[in-house]
C-alpha cells in the first residue's frame, strides 16, 4: 500500500479501484460478510481485479433485483450534484471519497468509529429547510441536501409531455434508455468542470419552449439558493427531476378533479405521490431507506451468492452506466427529513410511529401530511418539530452565516409554484381546461338569473362569485355541471352555506386501520348523533381551528361493507355547523394531537336552512 504510487498507470488504477471497493464493503456489510483476501499490495492488485469486479457487480445486481421487480420500468429523473467548495479546495468526482490510507498498525476495520447516520434532506431554498440543514449538520448527521425539480417549463404543454411519455413507454425495458434522463454534473455556476466530473446524458434532446405560457416558476433561483446554503454549511447538494411524475400523478389528477366540479388540494397529493412516494422509491433503488437496510442488503447478497451461476459475467456486461459508480451504489439513507412543522413519536419497543401536531399551532402542517403511512413515518425526521417560525427566523439571522440570513429575509413562497404571478388561478386553469360561460342563479336551479359566469372551474364553494347585481355580495353555494349553472346566495354568512357534517370517501388511516375508539364505538343508525359524544376533532381546511366531531362508517346494505375496517365512505357529524364544505377538499381527523388520517370530501350533509326562502 505504501508503494501505491509506483508502477504503471494501469496498476495504480486497479489498486485504487480495489481500495474503493473495500471501503464500500466496509461501510455496507458487517465484518463476517465482507469478502476475504482483499488486502491489497501492488503485487496482488491485478490478481484480485476480476474477482472484485464480479463481486461488486453481482452484489449490486442482487440489490437491484430485490428492490425493483423486472416488470417495473426504471424511473425517469435527472440529477445534478456538486461537492461543497468548503469541503475541499479541488474539484472532486461526484460522490467521491478519498481512498483509504494504509493501516500501519494492522488495526481491524471494526475498530473504526461508527459512521454517521445518513439523512437525505428535502430543501427548497427557504429559511425552514435551510435551518433544517444547519440543525441536522450540527447534531452530527451526515446530511445531503436534495432539491426536487417538479415543474419543467420546457414541457409545460400537455401534448408535449404526453408525446414524450408515449415515446418513452415504447422503449424496451433494461435498455440504454433507462438512463435517458440521468445526468450528473456540477451546477452551471461552476464553469471550470473537469471531464471526470460529468456523466453525459445519453439523450441529445434540444430544449423545448412552452407555447402557451411564460416562464414564471422560481425553480432555478431556488436551486441556486439551495446550493449556496449547502456550500456554506459544508454538505453536498443534489437535484432530482420529478417533473414527469408530478405531471402524471399530481397535475393531471388536479385537472381531472376540476373537470368534475370539485376543488382538489394538489399539495396533499404531491406529498403522498412525489415527496413521500416517488422519492422514497428512488431511495430504495439507490441503497434503501431506514436503519435496517444494511442487514437486508447483506442477507440478500449472501442468499444470492449461494445460488450464483455462470451468468455473472453476462450480468457484468449488462450493467448500465447508472450502476458503474461504486460510490453511488448501496449507500442509502437512514432518514428522510423535511422542513414541515410536525412531530413524529416512535415507540421505543416496537418502533411504531405516530404523526403529531407541531408545537407551533399556527404553522402546524400535519393537515398536508395526513396521507402518509406509518411505515414511511418510521424513517422520517422533522427537525423543526420543537420550534416556531419566529424562532427559526431569529436563529437564521443570528448564526453568522450569510446564506442563512439571506434565506431568513427571502420572501416566503405561497400557493402553487407553477401558477406563478397570475392575477387569478382561474386564468391558469383555462390554459388547460375548456370552459363555457353559463347562467348564474340565486339559491337554486329554479332561482332567478342575475348574471353570467366565466366557467365553472373558476369557482369554489364559499368564495365571492364576482357577480355584480344590486348592492349585495353574492357568494358561491355550489356548481351544477349538467346545466353549467353557478348557484349563489347573498352574503358571506348566509345560513345556506353552513352544514352539520359531510360524507368523505377514500379514507386513509396512518396506522393502517381506523382508530380503536372508532372500532369500539357503537354506530348509530340516526343521522343526529347525541350532542355530548364527539370523541375526535377534524379540519376541513388548513389552519382551521380543530372542530369536535363524530365519525361513523356508511355500511353497504348488500353486505359488502359490514364494519369500519372495510368501509371507505364515512359520515362525519360536527358539533358546530361548518361553513363552505367544498367537495374535493381534504378532511383530516385527529385524536387530540395525533393525526389519524384523512379523506376526500364527497359532499356536505344537507343544510338545515335549505328550506328557507329569501
Amino acid at each position: 500500500m505504501s508503494n501505491l504510487n509506483s508502477g504503471t498507470r494501469a496498476a495504480r488504477r486497479t489498486a485504487h479501484f480495489l481500495m474503493t471497493f473495500r471501503q464500500f464493503i466496509n461501510l455496507r456489510c458487517p465484518a463476517h460478510s465482507r469478502p476475504r483476501n482483499l488486502h491489497l499490495t501492488p503485487g496482488t492488485a491485478s490478481s484480485h481485479k476480476h474477482h472484485a469486479i464480479s463481486s461488486l457487480v453481482q452484489s449490486y445486481r442482487n440489490y437491484r433485483s430485490r428492490q425493483r421487480p423486472a416488470s417495473i420500468p426504471s424511473s425517469l429523473f435527472c440529477s445534478q450534484e456538486y461537492t461543497s467548495a468548503a469541503a475541499t479546495s479541488a474539484q472532486l468526482p461526484l460522490f467521491y471519497n478519498p481512498p483509504l490510507t494504509h493501516n500501519t498498525n494492522n488495526a481491524s476495520p471494526d475498530d473504526a468509529p461508527a459512521p454517521k447516520e445518513r439523512v437525505l434532506l428535502l430543501m427548497s431554498g427557504g429559511v425552514d429547510s435551510s435551518m433544517c440543514a444547519y440543525i441536522l449538520h450540527n447534531q452530527g448527521y451526515d446530511v445531503t441536501g436534495l432539491y426536487m425539480h417538479n415543474w419543467n417549463h420546457d414541457e409545460e404543454t400537455q401534448d408535449e409531455v404526453e408525446s414524450e411519455s408515449r415515446s418513452l413507454r415504447q422503449q424496451p425495458s433494461g435498455s440504454e434508455h433507462d438512463t435517458l434522463y440521468l445526468t450528473e454534473s456540477t451546477p452551471p455556476s461552476n464553469p471550470t468542470t473537469s471531464p471526470a466530473m460529468t456523466i453525459t446524458s445519453l439523450s441529445t434532446r434540444s430544449p423545448r419552449t412552452a407555447r402557451t405560457r411564460p416562464k414564471v416558476c422560481t425553480s432555478d433561483r431556488d436551486w441556486a439558493d439551495v446550493q449556496a446554503v449547502c456550500a456554506q454549511i459544508g454538505i453536498p447538494a443534489r437535484r432530482l427531476d420529478f417533473s414527469r411524475q408530478y405531471w402524471n400523478q399530481v397535475f393531471e389528477v388536479m385537472l381531472a378533479e376540476y373537470e368534475r366540479g370539485r376543488t382538489p388540494n394538489p399539495d396533499i397529493t404531491c406529498n403522498r405521490e412525489i415527496k413521500f412516494g416517488e422519492l422514497i422509491e428512488w431511495c430504495h433503488r439507490n441503497g434503501g431507506l431506514g436503519k435496517d437496510r444494511h442487514r437486508h442488503l447483506c442477507d440478500q447478497d449472501k442468499s444470492q451468492d449461494r445460488g450464483r451461476t455462470s451468468n455473472k459475467d453476462a450480468n457484468a456486461n449488462n450493467l448500465s452506466a447508472q450502476d458503474t459508480n461504486p460510490m453511488t451504489m448501496l449507500q442509502g439513507w437512514d432518514y428522510l427529513a423535511t422542513g414541515h412543522y410536525a412531530r413524529v413519536e416512535r415507540d421505543s419497543l416496537t418502533g411504531q410511529a405516530k404523526l403529531l401536531r407541531a408545537l407551533d399551532s399556527n404553522k402546524d402542517q400535519t393537515y398536508y401530511l395526513s396521507t402518509l403511512s406509518e411505515e414511511v413515518l418510521r424513517h422520517v425526521l422533522f427537525p423543526l418539530a420543537q420550534y416556531d417560525k419566529p424562532t427559526i427566523k431569529k436563529m437564521a439571522l443570528t448564526t453568522g452565516a450569510a446564506q442563512l440570513k439571506n434565506a431568513a429575509v427571502k420572501k416566503e413562497s405561497m400557493g402553487i409554484c407553477f401558477v406563478g404571478q397570475r392575477k387569478r388561478f382561474g386564468e391558469f386553469l383555462e390554459e388547460y381546461l375548456e370552459t363555457r360561460r353559463g347562467p348564474v342563479r340565486v339559491n337554486g336551479l329554479e332561482g332567478p338569473i342575475i348574471g353570467e359566469h366565466k366557467g365553472l372551474v373558476r369557482y369554489t364553494v364559499g368564495q365571492a362569485s364576482g357577480v355584480t347585481h344590486g348592492c349585495q355580495k353574492w357568494v358561491v353555494l355550489r356548481t351544477d355541471l349538467p346545466s353549467n349553472t353557478l348557484i349563489v346566495v347573498e352574503g358571506t354568512q348566509n345560513p345556506r352555506l353552513f352544514s352539520p357534517g359531510l360524507i368523505a370517501e377514500s379514507w386513509h388511516w396512518i396506522a393502517g386501520q381506523p382508530p380503536q375508539r372508532l372500532l369500539q364505538s357503537t354506530v348509530g343508525e340516526s343521522d343526529s348523533p347525541s350532542s355530548d359524544e364527539y370523541p375526535f376533532t377534524a379540519q376541513i381546511r388548513h389552519r382551521q381551528a380543530p372542530q369536535p366531531c363524530k365519525i361513523e362508517p356508511i355500511l353497504d346494505t348488500a353486505g359488502r361493507v359490514s364494519d369500519a375496517v372495510s368501509a371507505q365512505l364515512f359520515r362525519v357529524h360536527f358539533k358546530d355547523l361548518q361553513r363552505a364544505i367544498a367537495p374535493g377538499q381534504q378532511i383530516v381527523l385527529y385524536d387530540q394531537d395525533e393525526c389519524l388520517g384523512g379523506a376526500v370530501i364527497q359532499s356536505g350533509l344537507p343544510s338545515p336552512f335549505d328550506s328557507l326562502k329569501q
